[in-house]
């Protein structure tokens, strides 16, 4: 399960992800839609803290990410950046085909 309590981050005065709760249990299939700039790139940067959030805790099956556990959550995620990172040559079915199934 991946759960974030509260989860916020700001750049200086501009508001990158407002306070956000969110559970998604194992197995579960959720995407994230919305505008540019709407958070979407920040929440996962948080779950692998690539990015600190502000305020807020992430849990990822009952663990909590920080800097002592987030090298592991890495290890068992699969994060493919938006545009570049994906195949060209591949469907977007196939490409997600690639992506580790841990969580």
């Amino acid at each position: 399960m991946i759960e974030l309590r509260g989860v916020a981050k700001r750049y200086g005065e501009t508001v990158a992800l407002h306070p956000t709760d969110l559970a998604v249990a194992r197995g579960e299939t959720v995407a994230l839609l919305g505008t540019s700039g709407g958070g979407k790139s920040t929440v996962l940067r948080t779950v692998l803290r690539l990015v600190l959030p502000d305020t807020g805790t992430v849990t990822v099956d009952g663990t909590t990410v920080s800097d002592a556990t987030a090298e592991a959550v890495r290890r068992q995620t699969g994060y493919v950046i938006q545009g570049g990172g994906l195949f060209p040559h591949l469907t977007a079915r196939d490409n997600a085909g690639l992506l580790p199934r841990h969580l």
